[in-house]
């Protein structure tokens, strides 16, 4: 192509650019804050104006909103150089209390070229109403409401720490600090920031420590969540279940891993007086592997049941005597089932679960 045809291509695309530079508009504001709304008043709605400050008309031509809860309008109109175009945007905070953050994307053009896009933010806060509120935080802790009473942290290995996320809404008209308390030394708390300011939601972290872990198993516990200094504490149960952590056997420790054997798994106290004395049976822990078999924990949940071991450190082909002990009296219904579980190091059955059966 000869140089004169190229530089004539040149000046047409440089002026096509400049063109479409004229398109130039200037909005007053591109981020709009509410502040504090109430769910219970409905939809509000603001104005976000530009100013066209280029040479030709131009016209909002696509509008459209990050979520469903944000409605923007406009007029199809062109405006004229040096007027004023408006895009009216709806928030409706039905069912979203605490903080909100929607963009709007705007589309402009002067029909030269593609349209030019501009993004706008509408944000604010939406003290939700009562109704609202107890469906999503049905715990009442006074001006702070709890998503949960239970900060549940599943499972946890005994060599590591697990996060549980607890969610709060501030109900009030007031800043307020919420605070844990009576915390066991294996559970830490952390708040994402001190302060929960009217109609906002806030996430505190608790962190439960396996290393620190009293016991194996299932592990319970008691706290007290504080709306503000000086309220009335609501109690939240924490609940885990501490494993052993296997994963770092090599392939010769597994070998000479333990084996647990139980002798009899089923333990039968056959007809039991009710306003008899307490009536014991045992069974024994067995270790048909190599390595020593430590027993963590022999436990039950079960009203009315007890249980002890004489030993829990099992060298190879010996056994632990586990002594079960019922309560007739204490016992909820006519028929005894048990569950008494074993907790040891051995990797292929950590967990057993030994059952206690009779009727009175």
């Amino acid at each position: 192509m000869p140089a004169k045809r190229l530089f004539q291509l040149f000046v047409l695309a440089v002026s096509a650019m400049a063109a479409r530079g004229e398109q130039n508009i200037e909005w007053a504001e591109t981020v709009h804050d509410f502040g504090a709304i109430d769910e219970n008043d409905g939809p509000v709605t603001c104005d976000l104006r530009f100013v066209n400050r280029g040479a030709e008309p131009v016209a909002v031509v696509a509008a459209r909103a990050s979520c469903g809860c944000t409605t923007p309008k406009y007029l199809t109109a062109p405006v004229a150089p040096g007027d004023t175009g408006v895009v009216e945007v709806t928030f409706d905070p039905t069912g979203r209390p605490g903080r909100f953050d929607k963009k709007v994307r705007v589309e402009t053009s002067d029909g030269s070229g593609d349209p030019l896009r501009s993004s706008l933010r509408i944000k604010g806060v939406v003290v939700g109403a009562s109704n609202t509120v107890r469906s999503r935080y049905p715990v009442d802790a006074g001006a702070v409401k709890l998503r949960a009473s239970t900060a549940a942290f599943g499972e946890v290995l005994k060599t590591r720490d697990k996060a549980c996320y607890m969610e709060c809404y501030n109900s009030s008209r007031d800043t307020v600090t919420p605070y844990w308390d009576n915390l066991p030394p294996y559970i830490t708390a952390r708040s994402l920031g001190s302060k929960v300011a009217p109609g906002e939601q806030k996430t505190f972290t608790l962190y439960f420590s396996g290393p620190k872990a009293p016991l194996y198993g299932i592990v319970t516990d008691s706290l007290a969540f504080y709306a503000d200094k000086g309220a009335t504490p609501v109690t939240v149960d924490a609940v885990a279940i501490v494993k052993e952590d296997f994963s770092r056997l090599t392939p010769g420790a597994r070998a000479n891993s333990p084996e647990i054997k139980i002798d009899p798994e089923i333990v039968d106290f056959g007809k039991l007086d009710a306003s008899g004395p307490s009536v014991s049976r045992t069974f024994e822990i067995v270790n048909r592997g190599h390595d020593p078999l430590l027993v963590r924990r022999v436990y039950t949940a079960d009203r009315g049941v007890s249980v002890s071991i004489d030993k829990e450190k099992v060298k190879r082909n010996k056994r632990a005597v586990v002594t079960v002990t019922v309560d007739p009296s204490q016992l909820p219904s006519e028929l005894l089932n048990a569950r008494i579980s074993v907790i040891t190091n051995d990797p292929l059955r950590p967990t057993v679960v030994v059952r206690a059966a009779g009727e009175r």
